[in-house]
């Protein structure tokens, strides 16, 4: 009995030999580039394509390394290449139906997919196509299956390149990141968990055009159970590029410096709620309408805003930031402010308190300074701001521009914003000053048909100091203990003006309670045709 043991044992050391044997064999680059370069062979004829791949090192059971990985498309073209890629795995994991990424490293990375309206297909689709079979069979998944799991703790891509050119939907799309580095918290694909702790995405261009009108998708959306968190979020020189011409819309935005820190994201609700946001010199555009591509049906507006979307923000500041808004259906004003062709600069802003719903906008204003490109300026404005589908206001207000002071409160309301496009006499106005200082050339910035009114043309170098309340509408407003000052002329009234914003149908009602002036201001301020024959 002695012999059949020490057989027996010389058997399972040999096997334990054979077996450390392999897994060096396994860890070598020398045996890996054997296996890579069979792999890779096998690959290509598999396809019917070009597959490379420098090198290869796994390093059991913990990582794998790739170099300058390469797949080419059937015209021999460049489909894939990939510089390096890094991944720090638990392979133990595989097992039990879970995929344990520690951390995964792209770096140089470059991919072009297109695809013709004469072959109708992506230039990827070859690879597909070589691994399904021709007969396809059902397969039964068990109902006590363990789906399959995967666990992110962190993502780094560095020097990746993608184009995306699609003539059958009309998409054209190209993106270059510099960096795009994401570090989780938890990153669960069962649980739907995704936390973040740092996103830092820097040095990219992200450009995407759709020329054509693709056809609406009915299908049900299925809910958004995701659970998203973020701690921070650092956004460095972006250039990012929106454009679709069936819905007519351009939005252009380039970022030189965003952080962000999120308290809620909430895809389901659609709640996104922030701690702070802070944006340094950055600017962003918006272009609607224009005339579309003859082959385009311009999309259908809805009737309502949507008011799904909820943003707050506790605190966000913007230093040097540009907006530009432009309807291209509306050719650009000669004069004074353009409020479909706005392009506003060097905006400088502290808020918190911030809500938005639709069009439901309050925000609590501590700072604000900006210069339209029509030339006017804010040079310090702060207050409490409110905007809804019934009007907009600023209370506790103060507006400082390039001429003008403006105190307290002042806002707007009207019934809808069809009523006020259709009659803007029917525009609700009201407001208190208290010591305002108003420039009367500024006043053209707003209406600049104003700088036509003869009386107005001999007083646009003047100032005028105002106190007392408004209300009413544009077309019949009511003043009470309005003070208007300017030089050595004095008036303070009661009363009410309609007509407006006709100058021609134009009347006053009003209860002077003192108006006092000199003879060469008000020959200065009148026009001969207002001054009776009896002043000289």
């Amino acid at each position: 009995m002695r012999i059949p043991i020490k057989i027996l044992l010389g058997c399972i050391a040999g096997l334990i030999v054979l077996l450390i044997t392999l897994v060096l064999l396994l860890q070598t680059c020398w045996f890996q580039n054997i296996a890579v370069d069979k792999a890779t062979s096998w690959l290509s004829k598999k396809i019917k394509a070009t597959v490379t791949l420098e090198e290869v090192n796994i390093s059991f059971p913990k990582s794998l390394y790739l170099k300058n990985f390469f797949i080419a498309d059937l015209k021999g073209d460049t489909l894939l290449q990939v510089h390096e890629l890094t991944v720090d795995i638990n392979m133990r994991s595989l097992l039990s139906s879970e995929a344990v990424i520690n951390s995964l490293a792209l770096k140089g990375v470059t991919a072009h997919l297109y695809r013709t309206i004469a072959e109708s297909s992506f230039n990827f689709d070859f690879i597909v196509n070589s691994f399904s079979t021709k007969d396809k069979k059902t397969e039964i998944v068990p109902s006590n299956s363990t789906p399959f799991n995967l666990v992110l703790g962190s993502v780094k891509l560095e020097q990746i390149r993608v184009t995306l050119s699609d003539e059958v939907t009309g998409i054209e799309a190209n993106g270059n990141v510099g960096l795009l580095a994401i570090s989780f918290n938890e990153f669960n694909l069962v649980k739907e968990i995704v936390s973040v702790d740092q996103l830092t995405w820097s040095d990219s261009r992200v450009h995407y055009r759709k020329r054509k009108a693709g056809s609406s998708d009915t299908t049900a959306s299925s809910p958004i159970s995701w659970q998203l968190e973020a701690n921070h979020i650092q956004l460095t020189e972006l250039d990012l590029f929106y454009s679709d011409t069936a819905t007519q819309i351009t939005l252009a935005s380039k970022i030189t410096r965003l952080e962000a820190e999120p308290d809620t994201i909430d895809l389901a609700n659609l709640i996104f709620d922030f701690r702070k946001l802070q944006v340094t010199q950055s600017s962003f555009a918006v272009a609607i309408g224009g005339v579309p591509a003859p082959d385009v049906e311009a999309a259908a507006m809805p009737d309502t805003v949507d008011e799904g979307v909820m943003v707050r923000c506790d605190a966000a500041s913007l230093q040097e930031f540009d907006f530009r808004y432009d309807n291209r259906a509306v050719a650009p004003a000669a004069k004074g402010i353009d409020y479909n062709h706005l392009d506003v600069k060097n905006i400088t802003a502290e808020v918190s308190k911030i809500f938005y719903q639709g069009i439901n906008i309050k925000a609590d204003v501590h700072q604000l300074k900006a210069a339209e490109k029509s030339g006017f300026i804010v040079q310090e404005a702060y207050g409490k701001f409110h905007m809804s589908d019934k009007g907009v206001g600023f209370d506790s207000c103060l507006l400082i521009t390039g001429k003008s002071t403006i105190r307290n409160s002042a806002g707007i309301s009207y019934a809808s914003l069809e009523d006020i496009t259709d009659d803007i006499g029917k525009l609700g106005i009201y407001g208190t000053m208290k010591n305002a200082t108003i420039a009367i050339s500024e006043l053209l910035y707003f209406y600049p048909p104003l700088a036509d009114i003869e009386y107005v043309k001999s007083s646009l170098d003047r100032r005028l100091t105002v106190d007392g309340s408004f209300s009413g509408t544009l077309d019949n407003l009511l003043f009470k203990g309005l003070s208007i000052k300017t030089g050595a002329t004095q008036l303070i009234a009661d009363g009410r003006i309609k007509g407006l914003p006709d100058v021609d149908k134009m009347e006053f009602d009003v209860s002077l309670s003192k108006f006092a002036s000199t003879n060469s201001e008000l020959l200065s301020l009148l026009p001969d045709s207002l001054l009776p024959s009896s002043i000289q």
